[in-house]
């Protein structure tokens, strides 16, 4: 009898084991591994002095921003940083990415500032926030994008970020942190760990009430309806139903706060935290000894709007059958996608006609 052991970094499954004469595998649920995501985790040590943010801008490329106003950025999934320099003379509190190469990055100062090449390059848009420090920006698809600042206000852009719509105060305190859940769902924390959340792409919010034990720095959505947030005590907590309840998964370290919290793909989180040290979670999985792997990966695939096919980089390093891979659309024009062009790194999902608009699928592959 052999024992499943994580690939790289993540939760071991000790209860679950393989027979090695028929290669079966016993108690196996696809869902298993879903509900590992972001369950355990290792620390990456220091990258900067304090982590403010951090974005995940696709095909393996991640960047930060830190209290001196540099920019760092990952092109292997988080695993090396190359320090950029300083892009604002500001901290830097907020990143998002926007899809097609744009991110946008709120500082200290109240500006905000754009990137069209995956983050090597900023321009200075000006001043958003002319009253507070901008603390949290998140993507919701088709242009739209929405920031929160320390006065509690919400900011709402519909063209990838140029301009900005003052929205009003949505917390009577600092808006954190936000995610993106999916089907116009987005979610905030605010300082006084209050969760909100939007089911308008970020137009109206309802408050859900305090959900943390202290302010709550970091969210993200993992796919599949479920979102992880880090408060400033150190607790990760965890939703399985797009935000609306929350479980404490306890205390990831015991000596820094969370400043923000990304899903790669592929199983992979990270999280930055005040003391400059990154954390990995990873959720793919090998068996040992018999040398049979098994490997999850699992992620989300936007048809962007006016296209049909989208190409999703899988970090496999090996063939899935095409039996293996599981889609899950979330509007009826991706509803009948299929997949084609399968190999050691990525396939593409492919629907009849060009959408109207971006459109996620989420994907899954479990080999056996």
């Amino acid at each position: 009898m052999g024992e499943i052991r994580p690939l790289t970094r993540g939760k071991t499954l000790s209860d679950i084991i393989i027979d090695q004469d028929t290669h079966s595998l016993n108690d196996l649920s696809p869902g298993l591994y879903i509900e590992d995501l972001g369950k355990n985790w290792q620390d990456l040590g220091v990258i900067s002095s304090i982590i403010l943010s951090m974005a995940y801008l696709g095909n393996g490329i991640a960047i930060l921003g830190d209290v001196a106003g540099h920019i760092f950025r990952s092109t292997d999934y988080s695993v090396n940083w190359t320090d950029l320099g300083a892009v604002s003379s500001n901290p830097i509190y907020s990143i998002a990415y926007l899809g097609n190469g744009i991110a946008v990055l709120g500082d200290a100062n109240g500006h905000v500032f754009r990137s069209t090449d995956y983050g090597i390059t900023w321009s200075d848009l000006g001043a958003v926030s002319s009253s507070a420090i901008i603390i949290s920006i998140a993507y919701l698809g088709n242009g739209i994008a929405v920031l929160g600042d320390a006065n509690g206000h919400v900011f709402r852009s519909t063209d990838y970020g140029i301009t900005w719509s003052d929205l009003g105060a949505v917390s009577s305190s600092a808006i954190l942190s936000m995610a993106y859940l999916g089907n116009g769902i987005a979610i905030l924390g605010d300082n006084t760990a209050h969760v909100y959340r939007s089911t308008d792409y970020g137009v109206t919010w309802t408050d859900l009430g305090e959900i943390a034990s202290s302010d709550i720095h970091g969210i993200a959505y993992l796919g599949n309806g479920i979102a992880i947030l880090g408060d400033g005590a150190y607790h990760v907590f965890r939703s399985t139903d797009y935000g609306i309840t929350w479980s404490d998964l306890g205390a990831v370290t015991s000596d820094s706060i969370f400043s923000q919290i990304v899903y790669l793909g592929n199983g992979i989180v990270i999280l930055g935290d005040m003391s400059g040290h990154v954390y990995r979670s990873d959720c793919a999985y090998k068996i040992d000894e018999s040398g049979v792997g098994m490997l999850r990966a699992s992620g989300t695939a936007t048809i962007t709007s006016g296209t049909s096919s989208v190409t999703v980089t899988h970090g496999l390093n090996s063939t899935p059958d095409i039996s293996s891979i599981h889609l899950s659309p979330t509007h009826s024009e991706v509803a009948s996608a299929w997949i084609t062009g399968i190999t050691s790194t990525q396939f593409t999902i492919n629907v009849s006609s060009a959408v109207t608009a971006d459109r996620d699928i989420g994907w899954s592959i479990l080999i056996i």
